[in-house]
């Protein structure tokens, strides 16, 4: 188990490329919110590490539209949330963004947010296209719909299995062109994927649990590379 996590933690600092500063721009618009005053923050994330927040942005729009402005020196993690309610989620926290991407979100219900109900266009969107294939499968297996607490140990793994061999195939017919990008998509979404199994296997250690690690999970720590 302590290979694994080294490898993921190896793997996001090699992955940490500078491009040099460049004007990066993220715009929006909620089709339904063009008659009302709507909070809007932005929060980006130091992609190196998962917890350190680099730069926060907040405005206050009344026609539905909003247009974030910054400058970023290296490949990074964005957050929006509308009213304190994240845009990304279901299907993830926040969404990679690279120095001189330029795209534009678009929600057509602002009470019906998550990655599969809202659309980019511009540049750099690809891999957020790519991230959002992945989410949709992943949602198309019922997996999330289960109670953790209720699920069996060995349940557990197998549906762990599952979504890291979604998240790799996915990601092996990506024709996404930079490989990074492709990279970086695959260890964040190894990591959220085995965030919960990796907690629950040293939590609970056991002979069984050991059995149940290295048949579904060891295995998969060669998918990363």
């Amino acid at each position: 188990m302590k290979k694994l996590l080294l490898m993921l933690v190896l793997y996001f600092f090699t992955v940490q490329i500078s491009f040099g500063q460049k004007k990066t721009s993220i715009s929006g618009i909620i089709e339904n919110a063009r008659d009302t005053t709507t909070n809007i923050e932005l929060v980006i994330f130091d992609g190196q590490f998962a917890k350190t927040e680099v730069q926060n942005i907040q405005l206050v729009t009344n026609n539905g539209k909003f247009k974030f402005d910054f400058e970023l020196k290296r490949r990074a993690r964005a957050g929006i949330t509308i009213n304190n309610r994240l845009v990304f989620l279901p299907g993830s926290f926040d969404v990679m963004v690279n120095p001189g991407d330029n795209f534009t979100i678009t929600i057509p219900d602002v009470n019906k947010l998550g990655l599969g109900n809202i659309t980019f266009n511009g540049k750099g969107v690809e891999k957020l296209n790519l991230l959002k294939a992945i989410n949709q499968k992943r949602l198309a297996t019922g997996i999330h719909r289960l109670s953790w607490d209720r699920t069996s140990i060995t349940d557990k793994y197998v549906n762990a299995d599952i979504y890291l061999n979604i998240i790799d195939s996915m990601c092996r017919v990506s024709k996404l062109k930079d490989p990074l990008d492709l990279q970086f998509i695959k260890a964040q979404q190894f990591d959220g994927s085995m965030d919960l199994i990796l907690d629950h296997s040293v939590r609970n250690y056991s002979d069984s649990v050991a059995i149940l690690f290295e048949k579904y999970i060891k295995k998969n720590g060669s998918l990363l590379f």
